[in-house]
């Protein structure tokens, strides 16, 4: 039997598209800056009263190492 042609399928309507209502809200502006607070006082560098002390240099190397326990032989 000779198959049927599908029959003519309704072509999808485009949507339309909908106009905006509305305008879009404006964007959230930047908040508004803070009322002036109190400004942050400069910190007057403090003058360092003694020179900073020498950098902690490699610790001294062990004098000695540990010996190694000589194994004990097994007495007989």
């Amino acid at each position: 039997p000779q198959p049927q042609p599908h029959p003519q399928l309704q072509p999808h309507p485009q949507p339309q598209p909908h106009p905006h209502p509305h305008s879009h809200p404006q964007t959230h502006s930047h908040p508004q800056p803070h009322p002036q607070l109190h400004p942050h006082p400069q910190p007057q560098p403090q003058p360092h009263p003694h020179p900073h002390p020498q950098p902690h240099s490699h610790p001294q190397p062990h004098p000695q190492p540990h010996p190694q326990p000589q194994p004990q032989p097994h007495p007989q």
